[in-house]
């Protein structure tokens, strides 16, 4: 099955390391990010239930935790 995308976002807590999320629906199953970050493949973080709780994540502390684990 294909995979939409959906309102790209970008998060910057180091200026200098940019990181782009990317809320996107898998039909017939769920939502997940899609994370490109500096200097390294393509993430996917999965298990939202609906674009709404996607979104929230990006919007929120929890994609600045996120990112801070990866190392930036």
């Amino acid at each position: 099955m294909g995979r939409f995308d959906y309102n790209k976002h970008t998060a910057t807590p180091m200026a200098s390391k940019p990181v782009s999320f990317r809320a996107r629906l898998i039909p017939g199953c769920a939502w997940e990010i899609v994370a490109h970050c500096p200097k390294k493949t393509v993430d996917f973080i999965e298990g939202f239930k609906n674009e709404e709780d996607a979104l929230a994540w990006i919007s929120g502390s929890e994609s600045v935790k996120w990112i801070k684990a990866q190392g930036y």
